[in-house]
């Protein structure tokens, strides 16, 4: 019902993180925080993907860099290429993401929960590329994509389509 909303007027502006010369971020597209609110993520359209630590759980202001990689790689011509969202598995142990390069969704396994090592795509001590699968033929312009917590089931979105596509998975994660 309509009286079960939250009322939006409570809001108070807090602060904001600035990513500028924060390892290779620029032109920011995402951000994703782990369930916890220790870590945050940040992906900027040059491939990059920003890890930071926060010491106090959902507090931007307390992030200090942990690392930056290029999971995606600076592959172009490919699926890797120009990722504009991400998301994890609820484990922290799979990332994927959705570039509108391509329409394609980027799957990268993580050997230990919400860790990645510096390196480049399939490079990295820490994650391995595990697999992309081509959604273009539902949706040409991908911008955003998000999983279910229990790993059965992909949604992604786009400019092109003007609805949310969902993807069935054989094996969760």
């Amino acid at each position: 019902s309509v009286s079960s909303f939250i009322n939006l007027s409570g809001f108070t502006y807090l602060k904001n993180f600035n990513v500028q010369g924060e390892g290779n971020l620029q032109n920011f597209r995402d951000v994703y925080f782990s369930p916890d609110g220790k870590r945050m993520f940040g992906l900027s359209s040059s491939w990059d993907l920003n890890s930071y630590y926060l010491s106090g759980s959902w507090d931007i202001g307390s992030a200090v860099m942990y690392n930056s990689v290029l999971p995606f790689g600076s592959n172009s011509g490919t699926p890797y290429e120009y990722p504009n969202g991400f998301t994890f598995s609820s484990d922290g142990k799979n990332m994927y993401s959705i570039g509108a390069q391509y329409d394609t969704i980027i799957w990268i396994k993580l050997a230990q929960s919400w860790i990645f090592d510096k390196g480049t795509r399939g490079s990295g001590t820490e994650y391995t590329a595990a697999g992309t699968f081509s959604v273009a033929t539902q949706e040409s312009d991908a911008t955003s994509i998000d999983i279910s917590p229990d790993g059965t089931n992909i949604y992604i979105v786009g400019t092109s389509g003007d609805d949310v596509n969902q993807y069935k998975l054989s094996t969760p994660y």
